[in-house]
């Protein structure tokens, strides 16, 4: 099958490996709107073609898929649009800036009778596989409270530039426009909320409570302080409830202070609690005794839970396409997740007004 790429950003180095390095895939054409930058990636890759507009790649007949790695805004039409043309698509996360634009897509999905998947790639480290195991096994017995966190210090948030490999700059800004659609919850945060909602077969969701807070800035350029707009949020904290009283507690931040970047997963059962260590891709099980007054600890081990090793999310994209099986992550739980990012951003608004 042919792929092409829309959206030459930092996120898409990670889906031209994938097509290029999968036995059913040929990397066939690239797109981004700096042509002059889409054509260096065909030239250095010998791609037979770059677009700079991606309604020309849509109207391509020899593509059939498609990764979209553009930014957040851009993610429903775009995606529309390729399902209407007839193209398989693999959509960046977070699925779309609301539950209602999600919904758009999979009415499309449903209507072209072609594949949708969002690419949340947490899902598929060892160990998060471990961690939904263990779960689906029933050795957590009741989880009652889960505690998630992605926290950055000041000094490394998303930068408003970029420079790319040929020398050339370009704006990437909208991480911290409302306009456009970035934030920290939807960029870190709806990582940690699909991968938590994957673990626990998505429990329905009954509130939320949250506060949203814009204190800080990246370093910009002298004489770009009054171009360049910093207006959506830099953090957020957070509390969803869910049916049968499980409770969830977030923390999300670009830039917060706090002395080094900590990625949180843990989970509250009555008989297991898990400790993710991100950075090591490690798992710490906390078993209680059956008196119920001690614990011990121990490392997971892949292995004994059936754990393979990351592989990026087109991969599984590609094999449900040529086996005509389920993605493997699907659109109807990228709804969930924009559900639950629509609720938490209804909370801050109400705490912020």
């Amino acid at each position: 099958m042919k792929a092409g790429i829309i959206g030459l950003g930092t996120i898409f180095w990670g889906h031209l490996r994938a097509y290029m390095e999968n036995e059913n895939t040929e990397l066939y054409a690239v797109c981004d709107i700096d042509g002059e930058w889409a054509e260096y990636i065909r030239n250095k890759y010998d791609l037979p073609k770059a677009y700079s507009d991606y309604h020309e790649l849509l109207r391509d007949p020899e593509i059939d898929l498609v990764s979209i790695c553009l930014p957040n805004e851009l993610h429903a039409p775009v995606t529309v649009e390729a399902l209407d043309m007839g193209k398989h698509v693999l959509c960046e996360k977070p699925m779309a800036p609301s539950a209602a634009d999600g919904r758009r897509m999979r009415d499309a999905e449903l209507r072209s009778g072609k594949k949708l998947m969002i690419s949340h790639n947490q899902r598929f480290g060892e160990d998060v596989q471990m961690l939904k195991k263990l779960f689906d096994d029933g050795y957590f017995g009741d989880v009652y409270h889960v505690r998630i966190g992605w926290r950055r210090p000041v000094g490394i948030m998303p930068s408003p530039y970029s420079v790319r490999e040929n020398g050339t700059v370009y704006n990437r800004n909208w991480f911290h426009e409302k306009a456009s659609h970035g934030g920290v919850l939807r960029d870190l945060g709806s990582h940690l909320i699909d991968l938590t909602m994957h673990v626990l077969g998505f429990p329905k969701l009954e509130g939320a409570f949250a506060s949203s807070y814009r204190k800080f800035h990246p370093e910009v350029k002298p004489g770009d302080e009054d171009k360049l707009v910093f207006d959506s949020e830099d953090m957020v904290t957070g509390l969803a409830k869910f049916e049968g009283g499980l409770s969830v507690q977030m923390e999300f931040s670009f830039g917060s202070t706090v002395p080094e970047e900590v990625i949180i997963t843990n989970v509250y059962g009555t008989k297991l609690g898990a400790v993710r260590h991100s950075s090591e891709k490690q798992l710490d099980l906390i078993r209680v005794a059956e008196d119920g007054q001690s614990f011990t600890i121990e490392r997971a081990k892949p292995e004994d839970y059936g754990a393979i090793p990351f592989r990026h999310p087109a991969h599984g994209f590609i094999e449900a396409i040529v086996n005509d099986t389920e993605v493997p992550v699907p659109s109807d739980q990228g709804i969930k997740v924009l559900e639950i990012l629509d609720e938490l951003y209804k909370a801050c608004d109400e705490s912020n007004a």
